[in-house]
């Protein structure tokens, strides 16, 4: 049983079935797609003398497969990604990925959190990843920009104990650095994807199955358009936290979150050495205007689903929301 899945880049089709004849070498298989002209692509590519193949869409692959078929491509998005995570049916499977999106890193389905298995490899095609398409790259960089959001969120609960997480600190850093520096232009989604990888992997370790943005993202019913948007707001939320002393001001939530284990203020004088500062994040919403246009939103929505979305899963968050600074916010900010 995989505990983790590999990423390979490669140019097309041809590269991809590589990869695919060395996790499963000949045999029965069935594509699951979301990209109907992707699926016909490896359909129309694979060696007839190894596999025989069927096309099944999201709807198929919830009936039991039949007994022949061993291995299962999931050919699109992040919808057919959850899909075959829940119904592979200890069938082994693999993503070739037409969309950027760390949840091919990470085993738990992206709206629920629930968890099901590891793709034996997940195949980003070079070919449709253009550096001249702001799309791209501003999906890489919205992704990594989450999982160093998630990270920052579960720093402060190793924050409370009686040791350092330095490998956690060194992903902080790692991200922060390829966020605000950059990094060379061939390198690109190669780098991303690394970093979505290593955080992923470390979160799930330590049990973090649905990031704070992605349930929000389901309480709201947003789309990913506004995952940047939640992670922003986010970050400035924790950083004012840290900054000032809140403890004697404000009139404790009427939401209380009661199984959020308590966060001493002697915490916070540490934390600036792993948050982003306001500079650095007013660079990196720079840096995001520059490659797309957001959805206009009012702040006031944007904090309400973040209310919404806070539970005991994220200590930090449900320790703001407990010290009344959310409503705070939402009441006379």
């Amino acid at each position: 049983m995989r505990t983790k899945t590999n990423f390979f880049l490669g140019d097309g089709v041809k590269d991809f079935l590589q990869y695919l004849k060395k996790s499963y070498p000949a045999g029965n298989l069935a594509i699951v797609y979301d990209d109907k002209e992707l699926a016909f692509d490896v359909l129309s590519n694979l060696d007839i003398a190894l596999y025989k193949a069927r096309l099944l869409t999201l709807d198929d692959i919830k009936k039991p497969l039949a007994e022949c078929v061993r291995f299962i491509i999931a050919a699109g998005g992040e919808k057919v990604i959850n899909q075959v995570k829940k119904y592979h049916q200890n069938r082994e499977f693999c993503y070739y990925a037409s969309e950027i999106s760390y949840h091919v890193f990470s085993s738990s389905c992206s709206n629920t959190g629930a968890t099901y298995g590891f793709a034996e490899f997940a195949y980003f095609d070079n070919s449709k990843l253009s550096l001249r398409d702001t799309k791209h790259i501003y999906s890489a960089y919205r992704n990594v920009f989450s999982v160093l959001t998630e990270c920052i969120l579960n720093s402060y609960y190793e924050s409370n104990l009686p040791y350092t997480d330095k490998g956690l600190f060194g992903i902080i850093d790692s991200i922060k650095k390829f966020l605000l520096d950059g990094c060379d232009i061939d390198k690109y989604y190669l780098e991303s994807f690394r970093l979505m990888k290593l955080g992923v992997e470390y979160l799930q370790s330590k049990g973090c199955n649905l990031f704070f943005s992605s349930r929000a993202l389901s309480v709201g019913k947003l789309s990913c358009e506004y995952q940047f948007i939640i992670d922003y707001f986010v970050n400035l939320i924790v950083i004012n936290f840290t900054k000032w002393n809140f403890f004697d001001m404000l009139i404790p939530s009427e939401k209380i979150i009661l199984d959020a284990p308590s966060l001493k203020p002697n915490y916070r004088g540490d934390a600036h050495g792993v948050l982003l500062n306001k500079e650095q994040l007013s660079s990196i919403a720079t840096k995001v205007k520059n490659l797309t246009v957001l959805p206009r939103v009012k702040h006031k929505e944007i904090l309400q689903i973040i209310i919404d979305t806070v539970n005991g899963d994220t200590p930090l968050m449900a320790e703001i929301n407990n010290r009344g600074i959310l409503e705070g916010m939402l009441n006379y900010g």
